[in-house]
């Protein structure tokens, strides 16, 4: 609810209540030592664009150093790197605007310190028999590291699904042993239950057993199946909205895999991949242009002319 997000964000408020992740790491970036705590926070907020200005200075450098030393550990345990576009669509005063993600090192160093507070809070509740929920991975078939545009989007297509278990298991795409979610309460239901489970802890109140874990988190499943689902089609139907809207479009697409006449493509600008009918067999990762040709709204389908 929005009232709740308006008292609860970080930095909405002069004071945040916060559950503050503390850990040290060893040289070989193992985390250590981790303690929790029920803390009130003073939050400044800056941009991803205004923490990369500033990577340079303290504290953000020695973060973004063990950011990387950490990222490396996960690399060499095997985790994927897939850099695919993305974008943020908004609908404003009745206009679709779509913006790329640049990809800035900060929020890469963001992602990395939610993985370390994520990793470190598994092993914390592992320690104390906290039941929480973990998410898991199983490994690809035959595990590499991509390059390119067209392997990365291969490589994404033969992951296997990630799942929420109440038993510790592997995270092959994070290259993590054990990991749960935590940094998110305000927006997935597990990262609240973690919440939940470490402030009962805390404060000496009786935590969820292993079954009444599992009965929240397999109706919360059902409902994020449907959430995720939605998300999907309504980009999808922004995308088109926005293309009906400009029909003198023109973009840039990269293929990333060919089937016979056709090529998949993807449409860096709109963070969108289709299928396009090509009359010579482009090269994979080749640059290619594209027009609108038609567009179904009923059908969230858009058809496209190659130039």
């Amino acid at each position: 609810p929005q009232a709740v997000t308006d008292h609860l964000g970080l930095g909405l408020d002069a004071e945040s209540p916060a559950l503050s992740i503390g850990f040290k790491l060893s040289e070989s970036m193992e985390i250590t030592d981790t303690e929790i705590q029920l803390t009130r926070l003073k939050v400044r907020r800056i941009s991803y664009a205004q923490a990369d200005q500033r990577l340079q200075e303290e504290p953000f450098a020695t973060l973004l150093r063990r950011s990387r030393q950490y990222r490396q550990r996960r690399r060499d345990a095997g985790a994927a790197f897939i850099q695919l576009p993305e974008v943020k669509i908004r609908v404003k005063h009745a206009q679709v605007e779509i913006h790329p993600l640049p990809p800035l090192e900060s929020r890469e160093m963001i992602t990395d310190l939610m993985l370390m507070a994520g990793e470190a809070v598994a092993r914390y509740c592992l320690e104390r028999d906290i039941p929480v929920p973990f998410a898991t991975q199983a490994p690809p078939d035959e595990p590499v590291q991509p390059e390119g545009m067209a392997a990365m989007y291969a490589y994404r297509r033969q992951f296997k699904p990630s799942q929420v278990k109440t038993q510790p298991s592997p995270h092959s795409g994070l290259g993590l042993e054990v990991y749960t979610r935590a940094t998110s309460p305000l927006r997935r239901y597990s990262d609240l239950l973690t919440h939940q489970q470490l402030r009962a802890h805390l404060q000496g109140e009786p935590v969820l057993d292993i079954h009444a874990l599992a009965e929240r988190l397999s109706l919360a499943e059902m409902g994020s199946m449907g959430i995720r689902k939605t998300e999907r089609l309504s980009n999808n139907h922004w995308r088109l909205i926005f293309l009906r809207d400009h029909p003198d479009w023109r973009g840039e697409a990269v293929v990333v895999a060919r089937e016979g006449e056709r090529a998949m493509v993807m449409i860096t600008e709109l963070g969108m991949d289709t299928k396009v009918r090509v009359k010579n067999a482009p090269e994979l990762n080749q640059v290619i242009r594209l027009k609108p040709r038609e567009i179904d709204l009923p059908d969230l389908a858009c058809y496209f002319r190659v130039l």
